[in-house]
């Protein structure tokens, strides 16, 4: 089983020696992935573009159907930021995103938004309530 040591501190640097004192280690960068934190932000913004976009009377318009349908956290993650993400940096899963990633496919996205009169903030530690709960 691996175990990643934050060699930045002394108490990982001990605690790697008293665990593999005497022995050869490898040692590998580990990228840093989306934080839990900023995985609820990322969701909980899904829903506020969802929300903003309803508001603003933007449906939602499949190809099958012809009908209009209203946005959901689930669809801007699904028709809105997973192609973005697959495009540019052939990821398929939020899960694989590392934290400037997610502020790569932001920008971009909210940049598409704002051509169509839609901003939606980026949830932060400010944000409420609900930045944890998503």
């Amino acid at each position: 089983m691996r175990r990643a040591y934050d060699l930045t501190r002394q108490d990982e640097r001990i605690r790697m020696l008293n665990k593999f004192g005497g022995q050869t280690v490898k040692v590998v960068p580990i990228k840093k992935v989306r934080t839990l934190a900023q995985n609820n932000a990322l969701h909980l913004w899904f829903e506020l573009v969802a929300n903003t976009l309803n508001d603003a009377g933007l449906d939602m318009t499949t190809d099958l159907t012809q009908c209009d349908l209203s946005w959901t956290a689930h669809n801007i993650k699904e028709y809105m930021w997973r192609p973005i993400q697959k495009l540019i940096l052939n990821k398929e899963s939020t899960t694989e995103l590392t934290t400037k990633e997610i502020d790569q496919i932001f920008d971009m996205l909210n940049r598409i938004l704002a051509e169509h009169g839609v901003h939606v903030p980026f949830p932060n530690k400010d944000y409420g309530a609900n930045y944890d709960t998503i």
